[in-house]
């Protein structure tokens, strides 16, 4: 008996819900959002596709040398504008030098409000560089040094210094870091040997054999 009516009292309560006027306005309003949200975020999008071409063709007219960024293309041959694929070679004279390190480049639709996502593929040995291979660097960081007016050209430069200057106020991870505070010289070591393992003439040849 208890049963039957906890279940009768269960009915009329998905009935007042389904019926009453308050869902009504909930669903007037979501629909209403809903349909400012999308033409919010395609216009978004389209600001951000058209600053990304813009900086496609600045790179392409004038960029640092030994530097690399292009879109990646779709399965249909189309570009990505919202995918680079990048690298940055190591500065000369320095122990990252003759090393060319890939990095990938992914933008959110509401670029350039917010920075790009960088991430070295694959992962490098660097206190500032996550074991998943996204770079820290305040210059990426939103709520730090961000400002929509960075180019993509600044922001690999930006990066370039990073490796030869790890920030050790902001390690992102553990191991390289302990070892470039406690042991220089292995630290140095390792790096060595990572700048030898992405010689410029691999990485430049297996990026222009994709």
């Amino acid at each position: 008996m208890i049963e039957q009516k906890q279940r009768q009292a269960q009915h009329v309560c998905k009935k007042f819900l389904k019926y009453c006027i308050l869902p009504k306005i909930v669903r007037s309003i979501y629909k209403g959002l809903g349909g400012t949200l999308s033409k919010t975020l395609k216009n978004m999008a389209g600001i951000a596709g058209a600053r990304l071409a813009e900086e496609r063709k600045s790179w392409r007219k004038d960029h640092p040398f030994g530097f690399i960024a292009k879109p990646t293309k779709n399965e249909d041959g189309t570009l990505n504008l919202f995918l680079w694929e990048c690298a940055i070679p190591g500065k000369k004279d320095t122990i990252w030098d003759g090393g060319l390190y890939k990095l990938k480049m992914m933008f959110k639709d509401d670029y350039p409000s917010t920075p790009p996502k960088c991430r070295f593929d694959p992962p490098l040995f660097h206190p500032n560089v996550y074991p998943s291979g996204t770079v820290c660097l305040s210059l990426l960081d939103e709520n730090k040094d961000w400002k929509p007016s960075i180019s993509i050209k600044q922001l690999l430069m930006g990066i370039q210094d990073l490796l030869n200057a790890p920030n050790i106020e902001d390690p992102a991870q553990a191991d390289a870091y302990q070892i470039f505070v406690q042991n220089r010289a292995e630290y140095e070591k390792r790096v060595k040997r990572q700048a030898l393992q992405f010689a410029e003439d691999i990485v430049q040849k297996q990026l222009i054999d994709r």
